[in-house]
């Protein structure tokens, strides 16, 4: 039986520069943390994946070092579009 499963460096290493992604969460509460700690610091690291555009209903995170904040590097985000 095949894992259903992956950690969060496995889901991040099919995103390519460019990509679209959707998140969920309000604040602090049902934001994916380790996924984007896993796109930042692949982001850090090999400097992809760049130029991202990302979708949420809310704002995922919660204070200055958590949520989409952390991928505020250069050429790391494209674009936004949130509620």
């Amino acid at each position: 039986m095949r894992n259903k499963f992956v950690s969060a460096a496995e889901a991040v290493a099919i995103i390519r520069s460019g990509d679209r992604a959707d998140f969920s969460g309000f604040g602090g509460i049902g934001t994916p943390e380790a996924v984007i700690c896993a796109v930042e610091k692949r982001f850090l690291e090999t400097g992809e994946p760049s130029n991202l555009t990302f979708v949420f209903a809310a704002a995922p995170g919660g204070g200055k070092d958590k949520g989409l904040n952390r991928l505020a590097h250069d050429a790391c985000v494209h674009r936004e579009l949130g509620g």
